[in-house]
């Protein structure tokens, strides 16, 4: 594999690409250059709710890019999906 592999991976890859913005705009604390094209790409807010008689509470996170939310546990899922899709597409996994 090399690492030309991974960027056209990442370029073919939406999911990727809002993933690489979100790291290296926490890297960077500031996204200067981005995979999607929208430098505004960030962690946009998150919900809680709380379970007051379990003593519980959960959490969700999201991502805005491109001018849309999505649910971050959705987009990790799906970036972990695309990543063992091309692992074991070269037998590394």
């Amino acid at each position: 594999m090399t690492k030309d592999d991974v960027h056209t991976l990442i370029g073919g890859s939406p999911v990727l690409q809002v993933c690489a913005d979100v790291a290296n705009g926490s890297k960077h604390f500031e996204l200067t250059s981005s995979q999607t094209g929208d430098l505004s790409t960030t962690i946009a807010r998150n919900d809680v709710a709380v379970f007051v008689r379990k003593g519980t509470s959960a959490h969700r996170f999201y991502i805005a890019s491109g001018g849309s939310e999505r649910d971050l546990l959705k987009v990790a899922e799906e970036a972990v999906d695309e990543w063992r899709k091309f692992l074991s597409g070269r037998h590394l996994i």
